[in-house]
């Protein structure tokens, strides 16, 4: 992904919570909650995982939004100034107001 960001191609990707908090130990116990595709990994491939995803996040720069055009600066503060408040209601998301501006 590094590399074909550093050729300018777009590339995106994506990481799940259990793939950035689980190791591959978590199978030791042959618990099926914690079968995944792809598998669970070594402690030394989630600690990538984690700094890659977050060079991605800082990395983000005048992304365009429904909140309008923002980026992270490099301690992770955001440009933006806008946030929408949502709330689960009947099992289904519902957008409560826009805060901030």
């Amino acid at each position: 992904i590094r590399a074909a960001k550093r050729r300018g191609l777009p590339v995106t990707c994506e990481a799940t919570p259990h793939h950035l908090t689980l190791t591959d130990e978590a199978c030791l116990t042959y618990d099926t909650s914690t079968k995944t595709n792809p598998p669970l990994r070594s402690a030394k491939d989630v600690a990538a995982l984690r700094k890659a995803t977050i060079e991605a996040l800082l990395a983000t720069k005048d992304f365009k939004g429904v909140l309008g055009t923002w980026s992270f600066d490099g301690n992770g503060d955001t440009s933006n100034t806008l946030f929408s408040g949502s709330q689960v209601t009947g099992g289904a998301f519902t957008f409560v107001k826009v805060l901030g501006g």
